[in-house]
């Protein structure tokens, strides 16, 4: 009983039955394919718990596990870095909300736990978008209705 460093599992004792095993690693990209087929030995029941950083929306494992949990004997379950705040500490949590303010686009992942918007590609608006002089924050009437308008303009971007 106990850790497997070669093959990294934990192997623990259950009350009724064989002893149960606990792998615990990453995952190499080129290993994705391989999941489904490791909870396979039959006469055990199986449990596969999946913890990465939120995938884009056409990830594999966003259709294997919907928001809505429509997938049977599948769920998914959000977290945020917050939900992780004892094991992880504050000034963790301060540096990593420095790294990624409020805005930023892996904010979403890294600390809200909300999938997509993944830093994949070019940037369309490269170079032409500053944040300091494009965008601020405005007061806005409680009662007013909210319009949104935008522009992909290359010279000069811009959403009211």
């Amino acid at each position: 009983m106990g850790w497997n460093a070669q093959e990294q599992y934990y192997e623990i004792a259950t009350v009724a039955g064989p002893t149960s095993r606990i792998y615990a690693r990453g995952l190499k990209a080129s290993e994705d394919a391989a999941l489904k087929a490791r909870r396979s030995q039959p006469g055990c029941p199986h449990q596969m718990l999946l913890t990465p950083n939120p995938p884009h929306h056409d990830h594999w494992l966003a259709n294997e596990f919907p928001e809505d949990n429509a997938h049977p004997d599948h769920r998914y379950i959000r977290t945020t870095v917050y939900d992780n705040r004892a094991a992880l500490g504050e000034a963790y949590i301060q540096a990593l909300e420095a790294a990624y303010p409020a805005g930023s686009v892996l904010r979403r992942r890294f600390i809200e736990g909300l999938r997509g918007l993944s830093m994949v590609g070019d940037p369309v608006f490269g170079g032409y978008f500053q944040r300091l002089l494009h965008a601020r924050q405005v007061e806005m009437h409680p009662a007013a209705p909210l319009f949104e308008g935008w522009d992909f303009g290359h010279g000069h971007p811009c959403v009211v």
